[in-house]
């Protein structure tokens, strides 16, 4: 099992806008579809938990997150936005690998997710470089 979180944050200024119902929204899939045992598919809630099969082994995890927002005050010029950030995480199942994948929303790039210990299965995320050669983070 791995905890997936995209943690959001409106920015400074704005607020969560639930005005016309929820105000997120979370897509889980991979490739190969098999990866997921349970936790793929469409929600409102930005976290959730992943049943990863193991005989599978390894492939990307594709994630998918909204959160609309809009300005603190209600004046003229007020504004609303819709924020989006799409993941593609490669990923091998192994035994001592971590059980939390953490995707904060609207952070900078960078080269791996952030993940933590965890004693029962989970992932490493693996990084492909442009050769086409697959290297494991450790």
């Amino acid at each position: 099992m791995v905890r997936l979180t995209v943690p959001f944050t409106p920015p400074p200024g704005q607020k969560v806008d639930e005005r016309f119902g929820a105000a997120t929204h979370l897509v889980v899939t991979a490739t190969p579809s098999a990866l997921i045992r349970s936790g793929d598919g469409h929600g409102t809630d930005l976290a959730r938990v992943l049943e990863l099969d193991p005989a599978v082994g390894e492939g990307i995890l594709h994630v998918a997150a909204r959160a609309a927002s809009c300005d603190i005050g209600d004046g003229e010029g007020a504004a609303c936005r819709m924020h989006q950030q799409d993941w593609g995480v490669p990923l091998r199942v192994v035994a001592d690998g971590s059980g939390v994948l953490s995707l904060p929303s609207g952070a900078p790039p960078t080269d791996t997710p952030t993940v933590i210990g965890h004693p029962k299965m989970g992932i490493v995320p693996n990084r492909f470089v442009d050769s086409g050669r697959k290297l494991q983070i450790c």
